[in-house]
């Protein structure tokens, strides 16, 4: 015999009364298990189970009652009768129902999912007891109802006596008992697990250190583990009560909730009754709807998920309580809502966004060091960080001698956080080499390669990049007009780890170091160009220009692993940033030694940045788009730069040690490099 899984032998209403509320705070501090679950969150976030249908597996619903008649689905079935449940006389499933869905109306008490859809599906008598020949026949066809209707999740707050399976021989003996007196049950079980389907078990009330057989039948028959959820309960303390089972056997796919406490009339939980009013009740069949509830939250979030990826969510965000590790007392742990919501946070998609910022960044370092820039040795060349050499002056080499050049460079920036995200960090390193391929008294064409290994950091995420550069760049200075432009091609291979994984607060997993990582390759496009006039005063040359550049970033898509229902995707996307300014480059005259010749600039700019203020990255979480995006960088951008160069005249060799950088309202770069060139 099969029967509900209440605290106590004969249900008996502690409260049965109708207390209005003065609003939804009422209604919420009402049912205490609520604030338990962090329930909160899902109402601020504006989550409520809208729509999802559960199937409440039990003695029937009072379809009258003012606070589930809102929320009853247009269907229903007796498995007994084959007709619709009209009532409940034992009122078990109603208290049930309440705690699942109770609308939120201003009265009375709340739900865990408020706008849920609550369907009865009846299988005891009114006494709520059935003996397994009936429960043979009732069973088997409400799951084929409910599953024909479409529910994924139902509810079964119902169960045998707890069984202690000690070894293999025990759980071939259990799987014998079970083919041979309740094979339609099984089957009916086993379809809704080929179905994708989410079952939803109390563990029983005997105070044994093991589950129900029900709530442990993924023991015997292991393809049902990801479609079985078994729920233990914890009292108003937070901790386990005297009259639950433990998960045990079950601890894989346990985790408690709010049940009531052992003295039912002060801490049971408070839900609809069948007499209108409501009701205090304790067991662990008050426990599973809490989490049943949450599967219709999760479900509204998640619309694209599969049910049983979002029992896995509902089950790895609980908070780790008792022993540290899935522990046979409270499985994954206390149920966590506001766990379950974070989740769904903007920050879940920051570093994905952080990233595109760290590559741009890398594509700008590698502009600075291409493109034409005022001159160091005679009237015009390169800046400090420059690769281009101007052909005119008077130190410079005979028109068709041409220079090769090799740069190593050292760059950081740093990007700030935004609210409760964490700002982003990027060293990187690499060496850039050019040629110039053609040369006249007043213009230069040549080409760059180059190679960066980048490092990101931000809030326990990173990202490790390896870009691959080439360039073109050509450049015309005639002492009074000059212009350059260079522009590029890069591709990025990123690996990225993230471990500051929203929703695992807390967690098992969270405590255990869990890490998603993926490999993407991404690619970078450029253009920049520069045009001025110089000037000679007594103290050198001042050389005003204009100066633009835009920044085409291809993002390539990827799935991380390791984070199971955590792991994030994202598809291909593109993102293109636009600056345009000015700037004044001031060159003192050269100083003459005996061995060569030590030319100086400083070069200040001002660019206003075009387009998007901040990167966004869209990704996929189970399913359903998630935008990340970075702190607003700001518009307005200064920029230094500063170099010396030693020009050793007589045997052609050029050394510099140049500084530039770039500062933001919310971020800034800086980047060193040491260059050597030789004329040949």
């Amino acid at each position: 015999m099969r029967k509900f899984l209440c605290h106590s032998a004969t249900i008996v209403p502690a409260v049965a009364c109708l207390v209005p509320g003065s609003g939804f705070a009422d209604e919420f501090s009402n049912q205490y298990g609520l604030a338990l679950i962090y329930a909160e969150a899902a109402f601020q976030a504006g989550y409520t189970g809208s729509s999802v249908n559960i199937g409440i597996v039990d003695s029937g619903i009072t379809v009258d009652h003012p606070d589930l008649a809102p929320n009853l689905s247009s269907f229903s079935l007796d498995g007994n009768t084959l007709g619709p449940v009209t009532e409940d006389p034992n009122g078990h499933g109603t208290h049930v129902a309440g705690i699942i869905g109770a609308a939120r109306n201003g009265f009375g008490m709340m739900g865990v999912a408020p706008d849920a859809k609550l369907t009865a599906l009846a299988i005891f008598d009114e006494d709520g007891d059935a003996e397994d020949e009936e429960l043979e026949i009732a069973v088997p066809r409400v799951y084929e109802y409910g599953l024909g209707k479409g529910i994924e999740f139902f509810n079964n707050s119902w169960g045998g006596e707890s069984v202690d399976p000690e070894d293999e021989e025990d759980i071939e003996e259990g799987r014998a008992y079970i083919r041979k007196n309740m094979p339609k049950q099984l089957g009916a079980f086993r379809n809704a697990a080929n179905q994708g389907a989410v079952l939803v078990w109390a563990t029983g009330n005997d105070s044994e250190t093991d589950p129900s057989l029900e709530s442990q039948l993924p023991v015997y028959f292991s393809e049902l583990t990801s479609s079985w959820l078994a729920v233990t309960a914890v009292g108003r303390d937070g901790k386990i009560t005297d009259y639950a089972n433990w998960c045990g056997v079950a601890a894989n796919w346990c985790l408690a909730a709010p049940g009531g406490g052992d003295d039912e009339d002060q801490d049971g939980i408070y839900s609809a009754a069948n007499d209108g009013g409501y009701v205090r009740y304790s067991g662990t069949s008050m426990a599973a709807p809490h989490v049943t509830g949450a599967l219709a939250i999760a479900r509204e979030m998640y619309p694209n998920a599969a049910a049983t990826d979002l029992a896995q969510l509902v089950l790895q965000t609980s908070s780790d309580i008792g022993a540290g590790g899935i522990d046979k007392v409270y499985g994954w742990g206390l149920l966590n809502i506001g766990n379950l919501v974070a989740t769904r946070q903007v920050e879940t998609a920051t570093f994905p966004a952080q990233n595109i910022w760290a590559q741009a960044d890398i594509l700008n370092q590698i502009i600075d060091l291409t493109r034409r820039g005022p001159g160091l040795s005679g009237t015009g060349s390169d800046t400090g960080n420059g690769v281009l050499v101007s052909t005119h002056g008077a130190n410079e080499a005979p028109a068709l001698e041409k220079r090769i050049t090799v740069q190593p460079i050292v760059a950081n920036s740093k990007l700030a956080g935004s609210g409760s995200q964490s700002g982003a960090t990027s060293w990187s390193g690499g060496v850039l080499g050019s040629m110039e391929l053609l040369r006249t008294d007043t213009a230069t064409l040549g080409a760059a390669l180059g190679f960066t290994g980048s490092r990101v950091d931000a809030g326990g995420n990173r990202a490790d990049v390896t870009g691959y550069h080439l360039a073109i760049f050509g450049a015309y200075d005639d002492q009074r007009l000059f212009a350059d432009a260079a522009a590029g091609f890069s591709a990025f291979r990123t690996h990225q780890t993230r471990k500051d994984i929203s929703g695992t607060n807390g967690t098992i997993l969270g405590a255990s170091g869990l890490t998603a990582s993926s490999e993407s390759t991404d690619l970078g496009g450029w253009l920049a160009a520069r045009a001025g006039s110089s000037f000679e005063t007594r103290a050198g040359a001042l050389r005003p220009y204009v100066h633009g550049r835009l920044v085409h970033q291809w993002m390539g898509s990827y799935d991380e692993s390791g984070a199971g229902v955590f792991n994030l995707s994202a598809s291909a996307d593109s993102t293109t940033g636009t600056t345009a300014g000015i700037g004044l480059n001031m060159r003192p005259h050269a100083a003459d030694f005996s061995f060569a010749t030590l030319h100086a600039q400083l070069d200040v700019a001002y660019a206003r940045a075009i387009g998007p203020d901040q990167y966004t990255r869209e990704v996929q979480l189970l399913g359903s788009n998630l935008t990340g995006a970075t702190a607003e960088i700001g518009r307005d951008i200064a920029m230094v730069s500063a170099g010396m160069e030693l020009d050793f005249t007589d045997s052609g060799l050029k050394s510099s040690l140049g500084y530039s950088g770039a500062y933001r309202e919310n971020a800034d770069s800086h980047m060193v490099s040491f260059k050597l060139s030789l004329r040949f």
